[in-house]
């Protein structure tokens, strides 16, 4: 069980770190003329961003967004995920777990922001 756990608070900072710090190209258009494949990309973004520029997000959902987003600190993110990749090799290694609940995102939000 603490394995699972472990894994829970690596991918709850691993969401944040992914959709709120890291930038990533989306395909504009593709076009094919005859074998060859041409595709253009808008420039890169990260989810987070895409999600505030885009109309059919509901607003509280924005502010909600932008709430997170304040509290977050990528160096101290990288810091947590690097910290449960380690218990988790250690696990791995036969070595018991600081026991840690699972972590909610608002959870991570906090000891990352406060």
């Amino acid at each position: 069980m603490a394995a699972a756990d472990t894994l829970a608070r690596l991918y709850a900072s691993s969401r944040l770190s992914v959709n709120f710090f890291q930038p990533s190209f989306k395909l504009a258009e593709k076009k094919r003329v005859g074998a060859r494949l041409s595709k253009r990309y808008h420039a890169p973004e990260t989810p987070c961003a895409r999600l505030l520029q885009s109309d059919s997000v509901p607003d509280a959902m924005k502010e909600r967004l932008r709430a997170v987003a304040i509290t977050l600190d990528p160096l101290r993110l990288l810091d947590e995920i690097r910290t449960v990749q380690h218990q988790l090799a250690g696990l791995a290694a036969g070595a018991r777990a600081h026991q840690h609940g699972a972590a909610s995102d608002s959870e991570v939000a906090a000891r990352h922001g406060t």
